[in-house]
């Protein structure tokens, strides 16, 4: 944040190269509101204008889009990584099931339960997945 400093209205008063920011809070609308400054800056000195009025939801608005951007593009970078890494799964978890695809077919042909045979395949993916992770994670801090 740039650092502020508090000038007095009559320190600039004889010099029409500078600009003020002035806050108006008002009851009602923004037009409205606008309108009656211009009139009463008007009132105090012709020469003088209202450059850019503004409302603070727009100040603010114009002050955070920086960092809504940032997060809009970390969450689209996050979304397809999440997206990269599910397909990735999947295709190995895939590739695993279609090379013990013979094995199964043993264990279930010998009365293996269904649900014992798809929690071993589903161990296997995990512990697949949890490689996956530990070895990005050490490539990550590294």
């Amino acid at each position: 944040m740039a650092p502020a400093l508090y000038a007095t209205h009559r320190f600039y008063a004889g010099d029409r190269n500078w600009t003020l920011a002035y806050a108006v809070r008002a009851a009602t609308d923004s037009r409205t509101a606008i309108e009656r400054a211009r009139v009463a800056l008007a009132e105090v000195d012709p020469a003088l204008v209202l450059f850019k009025p503004r409302t603070l939801d727009d100040v603010v608005a114009r002050y955070r889009a920086r960092d809504r951007f940032t997060l809009l593009l970390l969450s689209v970078f996050a979304g397809v990584a999440l997206t990269l890494a599910a397909v990735g799964l999947y295709g190995v978890l895939s590739y695993a099931v279609t090379q013990q695809s013979h094995e199964i077919g043993v264990r279930m042909a010998l009365g293996a339960p269904p649900g014992r045979v798809r929690s071993a395949v589903m161990r296997h993916g995990a512990a697949i997945a949890l490689a996956g992770m530990g070895v990005g994670l050490v490539a990550a801090f590294g």
